[in-house]
């Protein structure tokens, strides 16, 4: 594209898709997954992330790396599929972004302390493309504007990701890249929809030739407050 490109890293290890749906509804939510989570997490990152460095340096995409957790928790698909499309909706509300998008990586991969065996829930990836549209857009849990990123459970092996099966590694992360990078390809760049930054504001001042210092301020805000 032949600009420079920022990832705002909004992610949250061990974190489900109820964690993420609970903190997206309520800022002061306190979710638990395997330890009770800060106040307005693990959505937080993402919403300071569209607060504050989006309006600073514009937004392509959301881009949704999870599954893994909601795996080990046995979610069904309905629930996945809800909670992510409540988390979709939340962040375009919160960032005053309709049409926001959202690339989802088909993820569910998880091996640990109470699965022996790496394993993949499908009920999760089901309810992933449902979300996109994969499925129809006749599916409860359809959302617009949401993009089918890469499949990355069958990335599997000790050059790919750690003991546990589920964290990336070494030349694990450029395979990862890869196939990410092919699913931002040119129909995902014809049909989402980008957000330019918004300018900063220019305050003026104007002495109105006496001692009083009269400010104003650009743009057109209804009701600027001092």
């Amino acid at each position: 594209l032949n600009v420079p490109i920022a990832f705002f890293n909004g992610g949250w290890s061990g974190t489900g898709s109820n964690a993420w749906r609970e903190s997206a509804n309520d800022s002061t939510a306190t979710p638990f997954n395997f330890f009770t989570m800060p106040r307005g997490m693990p959505y937080g990152n993402l919403r300071a992330a569209l607060h504050f460095y989006v309006a600073q340096f514009g937004v392509r995409a959301v881009l949704w790396h999870q599954g893994e957790t909601d795996n080990v928790q046995e979610v069904n698909r309905d629930t996945y599929g809800n909670n992510l499309k409540i988390v979709i909706t939340k962040s375009r509300e919160h960032s005053g972004k309709s049409n926001l998008a959202w690339v989802i990586s088909k993820a569910s991969r998880f091996k640990g302390f109470q699965i022996i065996n790496s394993r993949t829930w499908q009920p999760v990836i089901d309810a992933q493309n449902d979300v996109i549209g994969i499925n129809g857009n006749t599916q409860p849990n359809y959302t617009a504007q949401v993009f089918e990123g890469p499949i990355t459970d069958g990335l599997v092996g000790p050059n790919i990701r750690t003991s546990d099966s589920i964290h990336f590694v070494g030349n694990g992360h450029r395979i990862l890249a890869g196939v990410w990078n092919q699913r931002l390809n040119t129909a995902f760049f014809t049909n989402s929809t980008p957000y330019l930054p918004i300018p900063p504001p220019t305050l003026t001042g104007d002495c109105n030739g006496v001692s009083n210092l009269l400010i104003t301020v650009s743009n057109t805000y209804s009701s600027p407050n001092w």
